[in-house]
């Protein structure tokens, strides 16, 4: 038994220096730039494909005029691999270069809709968000900021 409470005391002390062992940022990590904005959303059984032709049509060519303009830097679409049906089954993913990108821009939203609308007309656009609107639910919409380890 002595020896069982002894091992017991030296799991103790180890997980008491752990503990004192705290990560310091900017020292053992470090914030990155920009933040992403990940969306969650739910598609229904078998609207999959349709919801990605979708935002190929609608999404991408926004995210390709943000990135024109400097607010994001990188974006994706993902989807789940497996067959639960609950929850988020697609993500979609935009890096921004800073929290300040989502500061209001009069001129620079106007120029981006125009640009958008070139590539994909209003009316569109507007039909293919209403089809979503039948067989898409959004999950949740979070923002994470990437760190860095020192090599």
């Amino acid at each position: 038994m002595n020896k069982m409470m002894m091992l017991a005391a030296v799991a103790a002390a180890t997980g008491l220096c752990a503990v004192q062992a705290r990560a310091e940022p900017w020292v053992d990590w470090t914030p990155q730039k920009g933040v992403w904005e990940i969306t969650e959303v739910h598609v229904a059984p078998g609207k999959l494909d349709d919801y990605l032709k979708g935002l190929k049509q609608t999404w991408v060519p926004g995210q390709e005029v943000a990135k024109k303009q400097g607010t994001i830097d990188d974006y994706s679409v993902m989807i789940r691999v497996g067959g639960n049906t609950e929850g988020a089954n697609v993500v979609t993913a935009r890096h921004l270069t800073s929290m300040a990108a989502l500061d209001p821009d009069r001129a620079k939203d106007t120029e981006g809709r125009k640009q958008v609308e070139a590539i994909t007309p209003k009316a569109t656009s507007d039909q293919l968000v209403g089809q979503y609107n039948t067989y898409r639910t959004f999950v949740g919409q979070v923002y994470w900021r990437p760190v860095a380890f020192p090599k």
